[in-house]
């Protein structure tokens, strides 16, 4: 009717939808941050040590070529890191110019350790120069530590061509038989001399005349029979290759050493002085044990 107002009918409120958190794919996926180790936060860095290992002195080098042989364990980490640094360099250097003993056997075994069926580094380590100052120091290392760890380094460069040549030109064949000579029988310098042997008579008949050449052929009886299980087998493998030389004057000597005869006189054959040669490695040494004191 006239003068009504019309009511407007009530509006209805709009429901709000509940708010859904969609979080971004890339912090959905957001990997956690890796906690490192205490060993890898205390880890030193590579790069740093081997700058010392040319810019300070003796006590500062020592401790650096402690920790790189400790880094060195690891033998991808010697490969590469050390590598990478100039490391390799700078470790011959130590062997050649060092003025701390204990600096040059960690050094000569950071070189063992890296060498390790590697050719890459064998080569590296040659062209580094590093070949003559192993083996100097193998014959003037002030301790046996030092000159056991040179000759083990030998013992991984031994197998290429090249560094054979090497070896031998720097009097490191004459330096190997004396640590040999000279060390005990049970010590890790045999082992590691009597290895470096093995490896360089195992290429090529002149490397076999060599070390007969050079006095080897006693040393190498001497510590066939009390030795450690791996100097035996390397001193046994050694001998071996000397009883194939065309001439027969080693074969005679480690014969006489040995105590094998031949018919009237003759020089005994190689499968006989071989056979003694495996007796000699397998035999176990008597040891004298002292006698009771008698009781008064």
């Amino acid at each position: 009717s006239a003068g009504e107002v019309a009511v407007a009918a009530p509006q209805q409120k709009r429901q709000s939808m509940p708010r859904l958190y969609v979080p971004a794919p890339e912090a959905a996926h957001r990997p956690e941050p890796k906690q490192q180790s205490r060993e890898e936060t205390q880890k030193p860095d590579v790069a740093i040590l081997v700058r010392m290992l040319r810019m300070h002195g003796p006590e500062q080098e020592s401790a650096a070529a402690d920790l790189l042989k400790l880094v060195s364990k690891d033998v991808a980490t010697a490969r590469n890191e050390i590598a990478r640094a100039n490391g390799i360099d700078a470790l011959c250097h130590v062997i050649e110019k060092g003025q701390s003993d204990d600096a040059k056997a960690s050094a000569a075994k950071i070189l063992q350790i890296a060498s390790m069926n590697n050719d890459a580094t064998k080569c590296a380590i040659a062209l580094a120069g590093g070949i003559y100052p192993l083996a100097q120091l193998v014959a003037h290392g002030v301790t046996e530590a030092s000159r056991g760890a040179a000759a083990g380094a030998l013992a991984n460069l031994a197998p290429i061509d090249d560094n054979q040549i090497a070896i031998t030109t720097s009097g490191g064949i004459q330096n190997l038989v004396g640590l040999l000579d000279a060390a005990s029988p049970s010590s890790e310098a045999a082992s590691m001399a009597a290895a470096a042997l093995r490896n360089l008579a195992a290429h090529g008949a002149w490397n076999q005349t060599e070390i007969a050449r050079c006095g080897g052929i006693a040393p190498l009886c001497e510590k066939l029979d009390e030795g450690r299980d791996s100097t035996k087998e390397a001193c046994a493998a050694v001998l071996k290759r000397l009883t194939s030389l065309p001439s027969s004057h080693a074969r005679a000597e480690i014969a006489r050493s040995l105590g094998v005869h031949g018919f009237f006189g003759a020089t005994p054959s190689k499968s006989k002085v071989d056979a003694c040669i495996d007796k000699k490695r397998r035999a176990t040494p008597v040891h004298r044990r002292s006698s009771p004191s008698k009781k008064q």
